[in-house]
Formats: structure tokens, sequence, C-alpha cells
């Protein structure tokens, strides 16, 4: 009685423990609802990327953001048929501060320094034997390395990052290698009118965007004959995994009246997963008709000025003879090799089988396209336009922040048809550099040499305050697919 009294005569009641829980849950989820609406709609609308740029010289947040262009080197994009936005045609100011110390160590004076992140020394292992043979020093402290080396965008610590220093990869590239946001951005590009993604990119869906929903419920609604052979893919899983199959009469069935699959995956307005059509006419290699993918590269050597370029890889072959009808088995129809490895005494015996360079490709292709003159030639040409697609889809969200002496190595993957069309499975961002086939080794090796070389001069025209040319050069055989002025065709 005296505490009600006391709480009366204090100007009102306390709130009971109920209410207070109450009153907190729905803040929270006012909170979390409100940011949910807004990244939505940063990812969906056609006119905005996944980020958007902080305005000049701002120094919210982190000390020093890596990425932002000096003040005096503008971003020189063209206008080209529309195809670049207005998004970054003047550099923003570079953000002070930083973890790292502004100026760069004086005991490394002379020599000029790498760090790689210990984690993953196999990846870097070549990198470190070139840097080292042209007189780089290795360092164990990040601050004190001209160029740090980590395996994704996501592990560089950006934020301790200082103007002086670089790094292997654009700091927002993540965007592409997430299955789901790449097919939002070709999307929106699509939409807009920038570009088209028809000729290298199946027909996909997201099963969480209402705008899909009555394609999706087309397609499997069981009222069509012949739906065709469909994928669902989990965004963010790698190595094969999150990928299922639908092509059984039984799975468009249970899809109709559970909105999900025979293993729970879901189809119908639920999860983040896309639903992609499959390619039903893959190019097989002979003489066993396995199915085969190409892994292939592309290289950004600098930003200002844009420098794009495409490099061959190798095939990625199955161990099995491929078979149309038979889905359960991944290794039926997903060629990468953490599918392979799972045999582990047959992929032991034949692993340099399935790694072919793109000579040796050549070869086998000549006598099954007797018409066609050159028909790596078509194929790399093909593969090359759908990178610099891809790249300018995502042109706004890759150049935000974008640092000076930053460069990145990206992957890709892309299946071939029988008609020599090719198309785009996948991106990473942290592709593998395995040396454990003659094919890889030696690729790898020439690769990281000519990227080094690029890197090495365009730094001298750099330092000499002379523009960087167009032809360099250092180039032999990467292929130059995208500058400031748009796409570049293949010779």
């Amino acid at each position: 009685m005296r505490r009600r009294a006391a709480r009366s005569r204090a100007g009102g009641s306390w709130p009971r423990p109920r209410t207070l829980v109450l009153g907190c849950l729905c803040a929270i989820v006012v909170v979390i609802t409100a940011s949910t609406l807004m990244m939505w709609r940063g990812l969906s609308s056609p006119s905005r990327g996944l980020r958007s740029e902080s305005p000049a010289g701002s120094t919210d947040g982190a000390a020093f953001t890596l990425g932002r262009a000096p003040k005096e080197a503008p971003i020189k994009v063209a206008e080209r048929d529309g195809q670049f936005s207005n998004a970054l045609k003047t550099a923003a100011e570079t953000t002070k501060g930083g973890s790292c110390p502004r100026e760069r160590p004086a005991q490394h004076a002379g020599v000029r320094t790498f760090f790689h992140d210990p984690r993953h020394k196999t990846n870097f292992g070549l990198t470190a034997k070139i840097l080292k043979e042209r007189g780089w020093k290795q360092v164990k402290d990040v601050c004190e390395a001209d160029v740090v080396f980590f395996n994704s965008a996501q592990r560089t610590p950006w934020t301790r990052l200082a103007p002086w220093q670089a790094a292997n990869h654009l700091r927002y590239e993540p965007v592409i290698a997430d299955k789901g946001k790449l097919a939002k951005f070709l999307e929106n590009a699509d939409r807009a009118g920038r570009i088209d993604s028809s000729p290298f990119w199946p027909r996909t869906f997201h099963q969480s965007v209402k705008e899909d929903l009555p394609y999706l419920r087309e397609i499997f609604n069981g009222t069509n004959k012949d739906p065709g052979v469909w994928v669902i893919k989990t965004p963010g899983v790698h190595l094969g995994n999150g990928v299922f199959v639908v092509s059984e009469p039984e799975d468009f069935e249970h899809i109709r009246k559970t909105g999900k699959t025979l293993n729970n995956k879901c189809v119908f307005g639920c999860g983040r997963n896309i639903v992609q059509q499959y390619v039903s006419n893959p190019l097989l290699l002979p003489p066993h008709n396995r199915k085969f993918d190409l892994r292939v590269y592309w290289f950004v050597a600098s930003q200002h000025p844009l420098r794009v370029y495409y490099h061959d890889g190798t095939t990625r072959s199955s161990l099995q003879t491929y078979d149309p009808t038979h889905f359960a088995d991944k290794a039926n129809f997903l060629t990468n090799v953490a599918q392979q490895k799972k045999s582990k005494s047959e992929y032991a015996e034949h692993k340099e089988e399935l790694r072919l360079t793109f000579e040796s490709l050549g070869e086998v292709l000549r006598p099954l396209y007797p018409d066609v003159d050159d028909p790596m030639h078509v194929v790399r040409a093909k593969i090359c336009h759908a990178l610099a697609t891809v790249f300018l889809a995502a042109y706004d969200d890759l150049m935000i922040e974008a640092h000076v002496p930053t460069f990145t190595l990206m992957g890709a993957d892309f299946l071939i048809d029988t008609n020599l069309d090719v198309w785009l499975l996948e991106v990473q961002d942290g592709p593998m550099r395995s040396m454990n086939t003659p094919a890889t080794a030696d690729l790898w090796t020439r690769l990281s040499n000519e990227q080094w070389d690029i890197l090495f001069e365009i730094e001298g025209y750099r330092k000499r305050g002379e523009p960087v040319p167009r032809d360099l050069e250092s180039v032999d055989e990467f292929i130059l697919i995208m500058d400031e002025q748009g796409e570049v065709a293949p010779p």
C-alpha cells in the first residue's frame, strides 16, 4: 500500500513489467521493419545500387574508407549510348584518418612491401614468389605493406588501411559474387534499357520478389504439359551446395500443392532463392560425353582510367557420362571440383583430364564445328561481352569509393551449349589459384606474371604523371574488354 501511494504521489503509476516487455518488443519490431524496407528499396530500385555513396569528404563512421579516389584524380566516365549513370562522374575526396599511419613507414624506404593473409598461404604462394623475385619484401604487419592480399573483399580490413596502401579487391565486388544480387543487378539494368543479358543469362526469377510470383506460379501450377527443367539456387552457398533441380512430374506437383520442393526448398514468396531455367542442350566433351563448363578470369587493373581485362582459363569436367534424365546425383550435372572429388579414387586418377586448356578445347571443337573457322574465338568473344555487360550492370556499386591503386582478379563460370552460345553460371570474387594439374599450374604462372607486368606498367605511367594508354606493352594473353569509353570489342 505504501509503495502504491508513493507512486501515486510521484505523479503516476509505474508501468508493469509485462507492459515494459511488450513496449520494447514493439519498438524492436518497428526498427527491424524499417531497416528491412530501406535495404529492400535500395536493392530493388533500378536507379540505385546496394549502397549509396557518402557525400564528398564525409568522415562519418570509420576514420578512413579505402576506396575514395584522390580529388586530383577525377573519374573519367564517357556517356556513350547512355551506358553509364551520372553517379560517379567526379571523384570524392579521400576520407581522412584510419588505423594505419598516414605516412609510409620510414624503415622500408626504397623497398616495396606486401602482406598476405597467413590463413590462405596456398592462394598467395605464387604471388609472393613473383613479388620477391622482383625485389619486394614480405612483411607481417598490415600497416607496413604497400599492397595487402586477402582471400576476399569481406576479409580485407578496409577501415584500417591508409591512402598509400592498395588491396587486391574492389571493396564492393561481393555484390556480383552473390547469385541473388547478380540476378537483381542484371534484371534492373535490363529493365532500364542499359544492357541486354538475355544472350548469356538464363531465364531467372526471385522467389521473394512479388512481381516474379505470377511467372513462377505459371511454371509450377501443373497445367503446363512441358514446363522444362528448372534449377533452384541458394545465394551465398558454394561448392555445388544449395542447388536443386526440378524436372520430374512429382516435383512440380509437390511444389504446386505446398509451395516447396521435395527437399523442402521454398519456391513461392519465401526465402531468397533464385529459380533459373536449366540449359538443356549443354555441349559435351567427347569421347565420354561428359558435361563441362569453363572457368575464366577477369582482371580490373585500374579504375582511373578504367581497364578491365579477360584471360582464358580451363575446363572443369564431370567424371561421368552425362545423363539428361538423372539429376539425383549432383556430380552428373554439376562440374565443379568439389562435387567430382567425392569420388576420390576416380578423381585422383582422371583429374588431369578434367582441366583442359583453351588451346586443347579448341582442338576438340574444330571437328565438331567444321563450318566455323575458329570455334574458340566465337566462344571467347561471347564470354568477353557477357563479362563487360555484368560489369556495366553493377558499375555504380563496383566503383563506389573507388581507390586508384586498388585492383582485383575475379573468376566466372560459363557453360557452352550445342549452338556455341555461352551461359553465365556464377561469378567468384576470390577464385582459388589451384595448381594441382599441369594445365592449371601453367595457367597461373603465366597469368600472374603478366598481371604484375600490367600493374607495374600502369604504375609507371602514374609516377611519371603521364596518361595511361589504352594499349599497354605488357599485355599479351590478357584481352581488354572495358575501358573508360565502355565495352571494347575483342580482336
